[in-house]
């Protein structure tokens, strides 16, 4: 497993244009993916944590996507990318990213 932190993707210093290119071409290909409802509960007022699973086109890789948003934490949204290799039995997880404090 490979562990991506916030450092080492803003160290690719990758332009906000390709982010757009990225998810413009995701959009415009939804359909190729599986892409279920996001789960979201509410434990306390001001508090909640996401959960968006989805797997590629080609069905080989799949990820599920957490954030957590905490008020009391600073900073105060927290978020994990796993992404697993689905042609490996069982799925097993070959990268974790973590981001945090992109939203305050």
């Amino acid at each position: 497993m490979k562990l991506i932190t916030h450092k080492d993707i803003i160290n690719l210093n990758i332009k906000m244009e390709e982010c757009l290119e990225w998810a413009l071409e995701v959009y415009k290909n939804k359909d190729k993916y599986i892409l279920p409802p996001k789960y979201s509960f509410v434990p306390k007022e001001g508090q909640f944590c996401n959960i968006m699973p989805s797997i590629t086109d080609n069905k080989s890789v799949g990820g599920v996507k957490t954030i957590v948003r905490n008020p009391k934490n600073f900073p105060s949204l927290n978020s994990k990318i796993l992404i697993f290799d689905l042609n490996r039995g069982g799925g097993n997880l070959f990268r974790l990213l973590t981001v945090t404090g992109l939203l305050q």
